[in-house]
């Protein structure tokens, strides 16, 4: 591209280091908007397709066409802003986006009227294409666009089959109560993910728009851009005394229309029965058409006990925190719940995720927690049998503990059948087939999970093991950094490209990643063990004895678990204490055990009898 080639309007490219300047000044856009304005820009005047795009400017890594959408939207958005005119890109329906130059004139005439008016024979193409998936539609022998009647107040009689739930803004003053604005938040996406045809995000990536409600930050055309979903339902709750307003709206992501709302006011204790008519009205205003066997089990309904459920909505508000201190906080509450209802599936269900999770972190050894999240996770289904998060639980138990394989791939796809938009489900699922060499089921596996939640940190980071543990280090690493670039205080990217780097060879790399890691969480002893083990195959044998010893006094104090010491001593090559590790973490059934068979740190194991036989207990060789 040469100077005039680069340059459009006031502004100025700068191809070779990737900064867009206007005046002589650099203009603030992310990596992946300038990358793809430079794509754009080559082609000034022609279509470029969206798979064009992604290919030149994300390559060989997974994206959803929303991440595209999203940085094309800051583009837009950040060019206008500076007076740039708003249609220097334009889209081309069902083919991509085109760079029109300074003009910012479009493509053709058009006239657009909806209803009354008429559309010119040049333009009724591109028409179709922005508004065939938003309203019913027929074309006239004579080129003119009829558009379907609309019901009163405007609503579209076609389906919304993408929405995102923003957690409720807590209009009460009152602190205490923010578990309620999240809770009923998180309920309706619960119950609006059973139905069917429905992608419903998850609540990690929609509760990033917390502030939304409160102060506009982010706008609907925004979100819908960014999630790539059709609808947002957002909402306020105030308390006083013992009443209780709710006000609730659907809003449209295209326009910002508002396609239904409501307030209601009642008694505090009614809260059950108004989240149950709010779903109703919600999924009836989605028009998905559904059968009366598919609404058979919605709403769920799982406690008649408003008590049980304010109890239920706190233990999952203080588990969502992460942390050990919370989610001891987030035990006692379900157990408080199922005192008030000894028959809440979704609390035995809470209880079953909340010592997962603590042998996932380490808060307890997998053999004091993981005994209780089965028993939980059972007795959830006993009262439930088409509770997705139990049987994604079971799923995590049978193929990290119990090692029965089918029967963790039997959960796994009963929690996807009874809740398609239950992310977790997919993201363990994909752990598993990790551990069985099913690289190519596992990456699936990430994506849909991704897919469904494309702003959760661990889901994001997760992507790259699949490509870790097939030793595709370049394209682990590319993923890993990608992540860091939307959370870099992400403490785990930073241990799981320390890994890649560590693999690659890129040993100060890899130091450099796990110190920032500790640097977040100094208590996180499976960086620390990281760090031990390339201190170990950089020849700094001292600091890696210094690095076991300093994890046998952490032992002393909380669980620490041997796999992480197992890897220090293979990387000392002292194959006997290795073993010895790995075969107290296989009786202790610790976490990422089961990565064993498919972790290049243990490579010079693999011929061992006493390794080759602690595979066999997985039941991960014949």
């Amino acid at each position: 591209m040469n100077g005039k080639e680069n340059s459009f309007a006031s502004f100025d490219l700068d191809v070779e280091h990737k900064v867009l300047r206007r005046g002589g000044e650099i203009v603030p856009l992310p990596l992946k908007a300038v990358e793809l304005l430079i794509v754009l820009l080559k082609n000034r005047g022609e279509v470029v397709s969206k798979n064009e795009l992604l290919e030149a400017v994300w390559e060989e890594t997974f994206v959803e066409e929303s991440v595209l959408s999203n940085n094309i939207y800051i583009l837009r958005k950040t060019l206008a802003e500076l007076g740039a005119g708003k249609d220097l890109i334009q889209t081309v329906p069902r083919r991509g986006y085109r760079f029109v130059g300074n003009s910012g004139e479009p493509g053709g005439e058009a006239e657009i009227v909806v209803e009354r008016h008429v559309f010119r024979q040049t333009m009724i193409e591109e028409i179709l294409g922005e508004l065939e998936s938003r309203v019913p539609k027929t074309v006239s022998a004579n080129g003119n666009l009829k558009i379907a009647e609309k019901e009163p107040g405007g609503n579209s009689r076609e389906s919304i089959n993408s929405i995102a739930v923003l957690p409720l803004v807590n209009d009460s003053g009152d602190t205490s109560l923010d578990y309620l604005s999240e809770g009923i938040a998180e309920s309706l996406i619960d119950n609006l993910s059973l139905l069917p045809r429905l992608r419903v995000m998850a609540r990690t990536t929609a509760f990033r728009y917390k502030t939304c409600g409160g102060n506009d930050i982010f706008s609907p055309q925004q979100i819908g851009a960014e999630l790539d979903v059709e609808a947002i339902v957002t909402g306020r709750i105030r308390s006083f005394n013992n009443s209780l307003t709710i006000k609730i709206e659907l809003v449209s992501t295209a326009d910002a229309a508002q396609l239904w709302g409501d307030q209601y006011s009642r008694e505090f204790d009614d809260v059950l029965e108004i989240q149950t008519e709010i779903v109703r009205e919600i999924s009836g205003k989605l028009r998905l058409n559904l059968t009366g066997r598919e609404t058979k089990h919605f709403p769920r309904l799982d406690t008649a006990s408003v008590e049980a459920y304010h109890f239920y909505l706190k233990g999952r508000y203080f588990w969502n925190k992460r942390t050990a201190e919370w989610m001891k906080k987030g035990i006692e509450c379900f157990e408080q719940a199922l005192d008030c209802d000894p028959n809440y599936a979704l609390a035995y269900s809470g209880l079953a995720d909340s010592y997962i999770s603590f042998a996932t972190v380490g808060a307890l050894s997998p053999s004091t927690a993981i005994p209780k999240a089965e028993a939980a996770a059972q007795k959830a289904l006993e009262f439930n049998d088409r509770l997705a998060e139990a049987h994604a639980a079971l799923g995590f138990i049978k193929s990290n503990y119990d090692w029965d394989w089918s029967a963790a791939e039997k959960h796994f796809k009963r929690a996807a059948e009874t809740n398609p938009n239950y992310s977790i489900a997919y993201h363990w699922h994909g752990f598993c087939s990790i551990a069985r060499r099913q690289f190519t089921d596992s990456i699936e596996l990430m994506k849909q999970a991704q897919k469904l939640d494309p702003l959760s940190p661990i889901i994001n980071v997760a992507c790259g093991l699949p490509f870790y543990f097939m030793r595709r280090t370049e394209r682990a690493i590319k993923i890993y950094r990608e992540a860091l670039e939307t959370n870099a205080s992400f403490f785990p990217a930073h241990v799981y490209i320390g890994m890649a780097y560590e693999q690659n060879g890129q040993y100060e790399d890899a130091v450099s990643e796990f110190r920032r890691a500790l640097s977040y969480t100094p208590d996180n002893t499976f960086a620390l063990a990281s760090l031990g083990y390339i201190y170990a195959v950089s020849g700094d044998g001292e600091k890696a004895s210094e690095t076991i010893e300093q994890l046998n006094r952490e032992s002393n104090k909380r669980y620490v678990s041997p796999y992480g010491m197992a890897e220090i001593y293979v990387g000392l090559k002292e194959k006997e204490q290795a073993l010895t590790q790995l075969e107290k973490a296989a009786a202790e059934r610790s976490w990422w055990l089961i990565f064993a068979g498919v972790n290049h740190r243990f490579d010079n194991l693999r011929d061992e009898p006493r390794f080759q036989e602690i595979l066999r207990k997985m039941n991960l060789v014949g």
